[in-house]
């Protein structure tokens, strides 16, 4: 698969000391490499705090299933619910 096919999220990465790492996707959508660069790009550029807010690509990986998810009791015993 070329870059031309491949999604791409825009992850904003928060390292502050007084509370955990945080990792948020920009945008909350994909972007075809060349707009995901350039957008990153330009959070990068209008950073300020460059030591605590980083910015990183994520491609996105799309799986197609046609299955439904079915709570069984495995899933309950190994913390996994369809409520979360």
């Amino acid at each position: 698969m070329s870059n031309n096919n491949k999604k791409y999220f825009i992850i904003e990465e928060n390292r502050y000391s007084h509370v955990p790492t945080r990792f948020e996707i920009k945008y909350s959508k994909t972007f075809d490499y060349e707009t995901a660069i350039t957008k990153m790009f330009h959070l990068n550029a209008l950073n300020e705090d460059k030591e605590d807010k980083i910015y990183h690509l994520q491609e996105a990986m799309l799986v197609n299933t046609t299955s439904a998810y079915v709570e069984s009791e495995k899933n309950l015993t190994n913390g996994a619910s369809a409520s979360e």
